[in-house]
C-alpha cells in the first residue's frame, strides 16, 4: 500500500541519518510487522552502539526468517567486532548464512578469525583474479559494499589458514561468470579433491564437507571442468564442523 510504502521510506532516511534521535524513532518501529525487516538494516546503517544487543536478540529471537537474516546482515553493519562470535554461530543458519559470510568480511574477521578469503580484501593481480568490483544483487548485499572476483582461469586459488584441525566445512558463494551452462566444478584443499558441485550463472551459496584438515596454511583452488569457464567468487570460508 502507499502508507507502507511511506514507511518504508521513512525507516530507510532514519537509517541515513545517525543520531540518537533516530535509533530511538527506528527501535519504536521494531513492533510493526511491516517494515521490522527494514529497521533492523537501518539499525545497522545507523552505527549506534546501542543497537548491538539488540540486534543480537533480534537475530536469536525473532520468529520471521527475513528478519533474523537482515539483523545478521546490520551486525556487519554496525561496525562492532564484538559481534564476530554470534556471526560465526549463525554461519550454521541456512538462510542467514550468506549475511553472516559478508558480515565476517565487513569486520575484517575472515583470514583472522575465520580461515578464509573474502573480495574485499582481494585486488586483480592477473593470476588468479582479473576484475574485482562491488556487487548488488539484494538489498543486503548493498548495505554491506560486497564484492566479488572473477577468476583469471578455470582453476583460481586462495589460501586460508586455520587455527584448528580436524573435521571441516566450506561456505562458498560463487557462481559461473558470464553466459553459459552450469559447469562442474572441484575443490581441491592441499591438493586433493575434497569435494564437487556444480556452478551455475547464478549466484549460490555452497555448503560443503571437506573432511579433517591440520592447523595451518592450506592452499584451496576451485577447478572448473571447461577449461574455458570462469569463476566469480566473493567469499569462501574454512569452519570447523560441529
Amino acid at each position: 500500500s502507499d502508507d507502507e510504502a511511506l514507511a518504508l521510506d521513512a525507516v530507510r532516511a532514519l537509517g541515513a541519518i545517525r543520531d540518537g534521535a533516530a535509533f530511538e524513532a527506528l527501535v519504536a518501529r521494531l513492533p510493526d510487522d511491516h517494515v521490522r525487516y527494514r529497521a533492523v538494516l537501518a539499525l545497522g546503517a545507523g552505527r549506534d552502539p546501542r543497537a548491538l544487543g539488540l540486534l543480537h536478540e533480534t537475530w536469536r529471537t525473532d520468529p520471521t526468517d527475513d528478519v533474523r537474516s537482515n539483523a545478521v546482515a546490520a551486525l556487519g553493519m554496525l561496525g562492532d567486532r564484538r559481534a564476530v562470535p554470534w556471526l560465526i554461530e549463525a554461519i550454521g543458519l541456512e538462510r542467514a548464512e550468506r549475511y553472516a559470510a559478508e558480515s565476517l568480511g565487513a569486520l575484517g574477521a575472515v583470514g583472522q578469525d575465520v580461515a578464509g578469503w573474502d573480495a574485499r580484501g582481494a585486488t586483480a593481480d592477473g593470476v588468479h583474479w582479473v576484475r574485482c568490483e562491488p556487487h548488488e544483487d539484494t538489498l543486503g548485499w548493498r548495505l554491506l559494499r560486497a564484492h566479488g572476483c572473477v577468476s583469471a582461469s578455470a582453476h583460481p586459488e586462495v589460501t586460508a589458514r586455520t587455527r584448528w584441525s580436524g573435521e571441516a566445512m566450506v561456505i562458498l558463494r560463487a557462481r559461473r561468470e558470464g553466459a553459459g551452462d552450469a559447469v562442474g566444478a572441484s575443490l581441491l584443499i592441499d591438493g586433493r579433491s575434497v569435494a564437487r558441485w556444480t556452478l551455475s550463472p547464478g549466484w549460490e551459496e555452497v555448503r560443503l564437507a571437506v573432511g579433517p584438515l591440520s592447523a595451518g596454511a592450506h592452499p584451496v583452488v576451485i577447478l572448473l571442468d571447461n577449461p574455458s569457464a570462469r569463476a566469480r567468487v566473493d567469499h569462501l570460508l574454512l569452519l570447523p564442523r560441529r
